[in-house]
């Protein structure tokens, strides 16, 4: 970041974590522009994150024979954060843990195809999604995928997905 070490008092970050190449080096480049005795506050999804779609997803590439899919969804879902990966995180770059808390909260929709078609899923999660599966598979794919999760909305009465999160904070030692 273009600011001088021990700039600022505090440093958030709300859902970004999981979105930075590098997390180790976000964390340190926090920690580096925070004064001594400064905050970091983050929210983060974890690991089990969408588990419900995930799960759906992954049958329907074995399924398909989709081998290099398979492994390539299971390092996308591994890439979500845990508490215990977070707390190493701000270990290494001098910060204590302060606070912890973890919570769940579901994401609810009407069907697979308001999934697929709503503006926030499309903006942020369907890329990568379409990058684990071949292009020329993605039709196939994502049309079974679709059709399975409207299947089960149809049984379960809605599409119900598990966001587990947690907020960390910490301080610069």
């Amino acid at each position: 970041m273009p600011f001088a070490a021990g700039s600022f008092d505090l440093a958030v970050s709300n859902l970004g974590l999981n979105n930075f190449a590098d997390a180790r080096t976000a964390v340190s480049e926090c920690a580096r522009v925070l004064r001594p005795g400064g905050v970091i506050a983050l929210t983060t999804n974890l690991q089990g994150h969408m588990r419900e779609f995930y799960a759906m997803f992954e049958s329907v590439l074995q399924r398909a024979r989709l081998d290099d899919a398979v492994e390539a969804l299971r390092a996308h879902v591994e890439h979500r954060a845990t508490v215990d990966g977070v707390r190493t995180l701000f270990e290494e770059a001098d910060i204590r843990v302060t606070r912890v808390i973890e919570r769940g909260r579901p994401m609810r929709f009407a069907s697979g195809s308001a999934l697929l078609r709503h503006h926030f899923i499309r903006l942020g999660f369907l890329g990568a999604w379409k990058a684990v599966v071949p292009e020329q598979d993605h039709v196939r794919v994502f049309e079974t995928v679709e059709a399975n999760l409207n299947q089960l909305a149809i049984e379960r009465g809605e599409l119900m997905l598990t966001i587990p999160l947690a907020y960390v904070e910490g301080t610069r030692t």
